[in-house]
C-alpha cells in the first residue's frame, strides 16, 4: 500500500464500538420510557372521578408480563422486576398529581402535557 501524506485516524476498539451501540440502546429506552410516560398520562385522563388511580390488579399483571417477558428474551426477571415496580410507582404518583384536585392553571397544563 502506498504511503500516505497524512496519517490515518485510529480505528475504533472493540470496546468503543460496543459502549457506542450501548449509548445507543440507552437512548432508544429512554425514548420508550417516554412514549410510556404519555401513555400513561393518557390512562390517567381516562382515570378522572377515580377516588385513586392504583389498580393493583393491573400492576400485578404487567409486572407478571414483564417477568415472563424477560424469562423469555434470557434476562433475569429478578433484575427486570424492581426497574418495572419503580416504573410503575413513578407512574402512579404522577397520576395522583395529575388528578389532585388544585388550581386550575396547573392542571390545565399537566393536561395538556399529557395529550398524546
Amino acid at each position: 500500500m502506498p504511503d500516505l501524506p497524512f496519517p490515518l485516524p485510529p480505528l475504533p476498539s472493540p470496546l468503543a464500538l460496543l459502549r457506542w451501540r450501548i449509548d445507543a440502546a440507552d437512548r432508544a429506552l429512554v425514548r420508550l420510557l417516554a412514549r410510556r410516560r404519555r401513555l400513561t398520562d393518557a390512562a390517567a385522563l381516562c382515570k378522572r372521578g377515580w377516588a385513586d388511580p392504583a389498580d393493583p390488579r393491573r400492576e400485578g399483571r404487567v409486572l407478571a408480563n414483564v417477568r415472563r417477558e424477560a424469562a423469555r428474551l434470557g434476562l433475569d426477571p429478578a433484575t427486570v422486576e424492581p426497574v418495572w415496580a419503580l416504573l410503575l410507582r413513578r407512574s402512579l404518583e404522577r397520576q395522583r398529581r395529575m388528578l389532585r384536585p388544585r388550581g386550575a392553571g396547573a392542571a390545565a397544563h399537566e393536561m395538556k402535557e399529557a395529550t398524546p
